[in-house]
């Protein structure tokens, strides 16, 4: 009796349905456990695009920082080279 009871009121954190639409036909969805997840939290899909973009970003980045840094140890060799001959 108290098994029973307990069934009753027992409520589970999801439902477990075909989100509101009548099945096609009498068939019910292949996994409704993973719909009923989908549903419930309602997460937005990746965006591949902007993450080929940030990834391209990085590689701009990235050849920016090497560029800068050949700059950077070409102006060293050029300024020790005058204060060489300076002396």
């Amino acid at each position: 009796m108290i098994s029973l009871v307990r069934r009753i009121l027992h409520r589970p954190v999801h439902q477990l349905g075909s989100l509101g639409r009548a099945p096609r036909s009498g068939q019910r969805l292949r996994n409704e456990r993973f719909a009923s997840y989908l549903a419930s939290n309602n997460r937005r899909s990746l965006n591949t695009d902007r993450q080929d973009a940030l990834l391209a970003g990085r590689r701009l980045m990235r050849g920016a920082l090497m560029l800068g840094l050949v700059a950077l140890a070409a102006w060293v060799v050029v300024e020790s080279a005058s204060a060489i001959g300076v002396f």
